[in-house]
């Protein structure tokens, strides 16, 4: 009575049936979910998500690696929401920071603030110019994102990021979060819709983009 099991389709895996009497070919699920990447290895102006959001997915993180910038004049990274192709740019973006540093010496420092009714919500904030073309000298930024399918919410997003500092005498951490406080983003995320991370008054050198949607 040994029959032989036909082979799956492209992508499925080999796993026992819901009764537990024999095995079967089907699709994997998981709750945390890789949506989109992207890789930048020379300059490009800005970073963007877009189309990726679903009512099954209640959050969303984009994790950001080897993250640097093509020059040296600045050190800040910015987050914009993008509706309809479009990145908002008007003055109501609301967010707030908090950066702590330790140094050589153990001295440490902190630094924070926020915007109120800026054009973007700041994602690094002091301290250093996390900008040098090293192999060492490179960002971890990690981006949380809410709800983007529920037109009754305000979409808010939160970024932890780490950098150390291209001196080597201390390090950077930075957390801190924002929105936008006006009508434009209270609809439900749709193929056109997302969001941008780009520098400030510079390119992005280089990183590699990852982004996860995160199931109910």
């Amino acid at each position: 009575g040994l029959q032989r099991l036909p082979k799956g389709t492209a992508g499925q895996v080999l796993k026992m049936n819901s009764g537990a009497t024999a095995p079967e070919y089907g699709t994997l699920s998981s709750d945390f979910v890789k949506l989109q990447t992207q890789e930048v290895t020379s300059n490009a102006g800005s970073v963007t998500f877009k189309g990726f959001a679903n009512a099954i997915y209640s959050s969303y993180e984009c994790h950001i690696t080897d993250l640097q910038k093509s020059g040296t004049g600045d050190h800040t990274w910015k987050f914009r929401w993008c509706i309809n192709n479009g990145n908002l740019t008007g003055s109501h973006y609301r967010s707030t920071f908090h950066g702590h540093h330790f140094n050589s010496s153990s001295a440490n420092n902190e630094n924070y603030g926020g915007n109120w009714n800026s054009d973007h919500i700041q994602m690094a904030n002091w301290n250093a110019t996390d900008t040098r073309q090293s192999s060492h000298n490179v960002n971890h930024l990690i981006i949380q994102i809410g709800n983007l399918s529920n037109a009754s919410y305000t979409p808010t997003m939160m970024y932890t990021r780490l950098n150390p500092h291209p001196s080597g005498t201390y390090t950077n951490h930075d957390v801190g979060g924002g929105y936008w406080n006006d009508s434009e983003t209270r609809i439900a995320f749709g193929a056109n819709d997302g969001f941008t991370i780009f520098p400030n008054g510079d390119n992005v050198g280089k990183g590699i983009f990852a982004l996860y949607g995160r199931k109910k």
